[in-house]
């Protein structure tokens, strides 16, 4: 029976949080925050009440991005072949191509309102 009481935290992020993601198979969560870090956790390690007491570090860290993480989205295919892309306040993008473990950087984004409407 769901009490609502928090049973442990973790600490991972030096500031808030911002974004959280799944993959499709929910196999990782994706964790971003105001410190421009992005964080991969597998999502058994977080909920493992034997490993209470234990110190859980991310599965892969990265820190690409100079400000607040503003967005995470997981691409389609499982934890280990799914595209991450994730956007910050630093006005760029950046792909993690999770399969060849590299991370790609689309530049910045800029956009523009004519009228009230974004125009793509």
């Amino acid at each position: 029976m769901a009490s609502g009481n928090l049973l442990f935290a973790r600490e991972a992020h030096y500031q808030p949080l911002t974004q959280l993601c799944f993959t499709a198979d929910e196999a990782l969560l994706f964790t971003g925050g105001e410190d421009a870090a992005v964080h991969s956790w597998r999502l058994l390690d977080l909920v493992d009440f034997n490993l209470r007491s234990e110190e859980i570090l991310p599965v892969q860290s990265w820190n690409e991005h100079t400000l607040a993480i503003t967005g995470i989205i997981c691409g389609s295919g499982t934890a280990m072949n799914a595209r991450v892309y994730t956007s910050s306040l630093d006005h760029t993008i950046k792909v993690d191509f999770r399969a060849l473990h590299l991370i790609i950087d689309l530049g910045r984004l800029y956009v523009i309102f004519v009228n009230n409407d974004i125009v793509p």
